[in-house]
């Protein structure tokens, strides 16, 4: 069962996770790690599995 909340937090974690891959490839930009952008992206796509899981989207690939 979806709650407003759970979908809430989850939009929360997608939108937080876009920043620090903002962050991360701007820290990149300027000489920092590609270690810190893939962990970035990674949260983010987890974010995104979340999101999905709460909306009953199933994944067919």
């Amino acid at each position: 069962m979806m709650f407003w909340t759970d979908l809430d937090r989850a939009y929360d974690e997608v939108h937080d996770a876009r920043a620090a891959v903002d962050k991360a490839q701007c820290d990149y930009s300027k000489g920092g790690s590609t270690v810190a952008v893939n962990a970035a992206n990674r949260r983010l796509a987890d974010a995104h599995a979340r999101l999905r899981e709460i909306n009953g989207v199933r994944d067919t690939r």
